[in-house]
């Protein structure tokens, strides 16, 4: 067991919590840090000494998630595909702002060099439902200079905690929201890097994603 001290943090009105605002994350990626610094990586022990999967367990949680993803598909696909927004190609390139969210999220900005280009990847979480897309892209470079005066490719990448389907399947479980929220990144930068060699209406990729995941893929 283990003790923290806080200094600083206000409590709930219920008394059961900690009102930490914007430092939650920080805090939580500190403890992770502690938690597993040498000479007792408590984390990479854990993680070593998990339980595994029995073979027989595997194939039994294999083949419900193959059968339910098949009645899904059999059952709700057809629908969503006869839709004028899936059939039609998207001719609109990526606004250069994410949706405004009216909950505060949570983000992390990325600074990186690619194709002797500075860029600023924003990525963002948030459960405002008033966001209807799974995920969203913005794309913007014009008059953004950093401090050398250089320009700067900003990428933002939203994906909403609170579509249908992350609220079937993830909640607020941060092992299954990261996986998914690499899969979101990597749709993402793949549809980026397409409109950037040329691909037309790249976006429509994406756009049919968004009403496959929320009027197909999030039904039971």
């Amino acid at each position: 067991y283990g003790e923290l001290h806080l200094e600083g943090f206000e409590v709930s009105h219920t008394k059961d919590g900690f009102r930490w605002g914007e430092n939650e994350e920080v805090f939580l990626d500190l403890l992770k840090e502690e938690l597993n610094k040498d000479p007792i990586p408590l984390l990479d022990q854990a993680e070593g000494y998990r339980v595994r999967i029995k073979p027989e367990d595997f194939q039994k949680e294999v083949n419900e998630a193959i059968q339910h993803t098949a009645d899904v598909v059999k059952n709700e696909v057809p629908q969503v595909l006869k839709k004028d927004e899936i059939t039609k190609p998207d001719f609109k390139n990526p606004p250069p702002q994410l949706p405004v969210a009216s909950i505060i999220p949570t983000f992390r900005d990325i600074d990186i060099e690619l194709h002797n280009c500075n860029w600023q990847i924003h990525i963002e979480l948030t459960n405002d439902p008033i966001i209807s897309d799974w995920i969203c892209i913005s794309d913007h470079s014009n008059d953004i200079t950093d401090e050398s005066g250089s320009i700067v490719r900003k990428l933002g990448m939203g994906l909403s905690l609170a579509h249908p389907f992350m609220e079937r399947f993830c909640g607020t479980d941060a092992s299954l929201i990261e996986p998914i929220l690499r899969i979101a990144v990597s749709i993402c930068l793949a549809e980026t890097a397409a409109r950037d060699s040329g691909v037309t209406k790249a976006g429509t990729f994406r756009r049919n994603i968004n009403e496959l995941m929320r009027d197909a893929m999030s039904k039971p």
